[in-house]
């Protein structure tokens, strides 16, 4: 024979279940709101008012009169769930415009970039070659020297770019005493200035393809002819330009600066 409980719990949870299943037939129909028709809308929502004022007086009650559980708090209408989807909608909708702006910005940029008249634009990193090298008076025959020889990878990132092969258009130096503070060219000449880059037709400028890298190597003498205290060479920078016809050239400025710079050597003779 079941207890005064257990038959109360039974009358409960029969209309408790066809709450359930009210429910789920709701929950189906609201996450499909956006193509309900008005009348099948109006009839949810009559449903759902229904179910909800059974569910409030549902009320769990011990043989005894206490209540052991109170009613469910009736479940949002259908007119906010719409809503609530209304204003995601919205909210995916300004996303795809901000994606369209952006894919804008993206092409303007690159055509800039493909543009004929657009700048040349080049990084550079150093190069693997960064020495000093002293040769005496005894092997020299007349007083010591020092050959510097430095080099650079710069990458064409645009366009085609043309560094002159005069060193003296191109690349800028200085020496520096061990403090880093610099004294000039002091008695220096370029002995070479070389590339892995190809020549142009006319052999006055080195050519790095746009998206290419190239090596360039720059040796430098210095002869002060007497006893000096140690130099060493400072790569400034190399001038470059986006055809040859150009009648100006970009410069780029070695930074940090310390990483484009040889050791330091004295003469003594």
């Amino acid at each position: 024979m079941k207890s005064a409980v257990t038959k109360s719990r039974t009358r409960v949870l029969r209309p408790v279940l066809a709450f359930s299943c009210a429910v789920a037939w709701l929950l189906v129909g609201a996450l499909s709101a956006h193509a309900a028709t008005p009348d099948l809308l109006a009839a949810m929502q009559a449903q759902l008012s229904l179910a909800s004022a059974q569910l409030q007086q549902i009320k769990i009650v011990h043989p005894a009169g206490e209540v052991l559980g109170a009613a469910i708090s009736p479940l949002p209408s259908l007119t906010n769930l719409k809503a609530q989807l209304a204003e995601v909608d919205a909210k995916i909708s300004a996303l795809q415009t901000q994606r369209t702006g952006i894919v804008a910005q993206i092409a303007k940029v690159q055509n800039a970039l493909a543009s004929s008249s657009a700048p040349a634009i080049v990084s550079v990193n150093a190069g693997t070659v960064r020495n000093a090298v002293l040769t005496t008076a005894v092997n020299s025959g007349t007083h010591d020297f020092v050959t510097y020889t430095l080099s650079v990878d710069m990458t064409a990132v645009n366009r085609d770019v043309y560094v002159a092969k005069n060193p003296a258009k191109s690349v800028l130096y200085e020496l520096q005493n061990i403090a880093g503070t610099s004294v000039g060219k002091d008695a220096t000449t370029v002995k070479s200035f070389t590339s892995t880059a190809k020549l142009n037709a006319g052999g006055l400028y080195y050519v790095v393809p746009k998206g290419s890298t190239a090596t360039f190597t720059v040796a430098v003498n210095w002869n002060p002819n007497a006893a000096s205290p140690a130099r060493g060479l400072q790569l400034l920078g190399l001038k470059y330009s986006g055809s040859a016809a150009a009648t100006s050239s970009a410069t780029w400025n070695a930074s940090p600066v310390r990483n484009y710079r040889t050791d330091s050597v004295s003469t003594s003779y």
